[in-house]
């Protein structure tokens, strides 16, 4: 799916949920949005009821391969995702210790130290 593919998806949903708005807002962004400030990945759990829009809309977490490894990729806000940042025989193997993650990390140190990680790893 392609980076405009995916916004104009976003923008879709968008309109849904403002018209049929659940509570607590967004659960789409509510879930990445606290997902991210605890370093984890999103879950559409959101709030948990079957008739939310949000649930129709949850993509899901998008598994790239390296020649999507762009900074503008890596960066993009929208849904979550695993990207290679490289081929498979130079990626972090699963468990492999890269160290602790610098604070000022690039993405793409990040997303190697996602990959290396059990769940990174696993849905990868």
């Amino acid at each position: 799916m392609s980076t405009a593919a995916v916004q104009a998806a976003l923008l879709v949903h968008q309109a849904r949920c403002d018209e049929h708005p659940s509570p607590g807002g967004c659960c789409i962004t509510s879930a990445a949005s606290s997902a991210e400030g605890r370093g984890e990945e999103a879950s559409p759990r959101g709030c948990r009821q079957s008739a939310c829009p949000c649930v129709q809309d949850w993509i899901g977490v998008l598994l790239l391969d390296n020649s999507y490894c762009t900074n503008e990729n890596l960066t993009a806000p929208g849904p979550d995702r695993l990207i290679a940042t490289g081929n498979s025989r130079d990626l972090p193997r699963l468990g492999e210790d890269l160290g602790l993650l610098p604070s000022d990390a690039d993405a793409r140190t990040r997303m190697t130290h996602r990959l290396a990680s059990i769940d990174g790893a696993t849905l990868y």
